[in-house]
């Protein structure tokens, strides 16, 4: 035999075992709970009743809380099975204290250091501090005293020397005139194969250019003055002995 309840909370009409009559149960629909009637009562709904228009609120002073016992103990979920209200929570450990972990100190920074005025020639990249010849495997020139330098100095100043001492000698003039010439080109052509050499360590693409495109070789000695300075150096000094020879002919067959 069952109980006809009614829910009050959304209304709706539940068939409860008779073994429910007279207990709290909760709605299965909302979680409402409510009271199922005694066996021959007829079931209460409070959604008919009239609810009289409430009144303006009177501020009062606010009571203390005070502790109410829960007396749903014997409650019964129409979901199934007796059960409290209030679920039990399982108890959870309390969180730990944060505390802050030391921080290493940031290692200090290093100047780097100053590069000689006779150190390495060329292009310095700033990521890695290496010339662009360094980068293409090419030999770093060491400090010290560069003895390469003093014998291309002597090699030029010679025969200049000769070619001017030609002018008050002349038996002289003509040894100046063919060492001039002789060591003229030798500069022009160790010139020419240091920067050949350069433009090959770029790639075969520049180093055609740089053989057969016009104008192609000025601006690359522009683009890369740093790295090919020595060798630009030792053409020019070259072209400068066979200018010199030449002036010294013509003033030669003047006379």
């Amino acid at each position: 035999m069952s109980v006809k309840a009614v829910c009050t909370g959304c209304q709706k009409t539940f068939n409860a075992p008779d073994t429910l009559a007279g207990k709290k149960v909760r709605c299965k629909n909302c979680g409402a709970a409510f009271r199922v009637p005694e066996l021959g009562e007829a079931p209460r709904s409070t959604a008919s009743a009239p609810v009289a228009k409430r009144a303006a609120p009177v501020k009062t002073a606010k009571a203390a809380p005070v502790a109410v016992e829960d007396d749903n103990r014997d409650e019964y979920d129409l979901a199934g099975g007796f059960g409290d209200d209030d679920n039990a929570l399982p108890a959870v450990a309390p969180a730990r204290p944060y505390t802050p972990t030391a921080v290493a100190a940031a290692p200090a920074y290093a100047a780097p250091a100053a590069a000689s005025s006779r150190g390495t020639v060329g292009t310095m990249y700033p990521t890695t501090g290496t010339t662009v010849a360094a980068r293409h495997g090419g030999a770093t020139p060491s400090a010290g005293p560069n003895w390469l330098l003093w014998v291309q100095v002597g090699a030029i100043g010679f025969p200049l020397l000769l070619l001017l001492l030609g002018k008050l000698i002349p038996p002289m003039a003509t040894a100046g005139i063919l060492m001039a010439t002789f060591i003229g080109f030798a500069f022009i052509i160790w010139g020419q194969i240091g920067i050949l050499i350069a433009a090959s360590q770029e790639g075969s693409g520049t180093l055609l250019m740089y053989l057969f495109v016009p104008i192609y070789p000025i601006f690359f000695i522009i683009g890369h003055l740093d790295d090919i300075m020595p060798s630009l150096l030792r053409t020019v000094a070259g072209f400068a002995l066979i200018v010199g020879a030449v002036m010294m002919i013509l003033s030669q067959s003047s006379k």
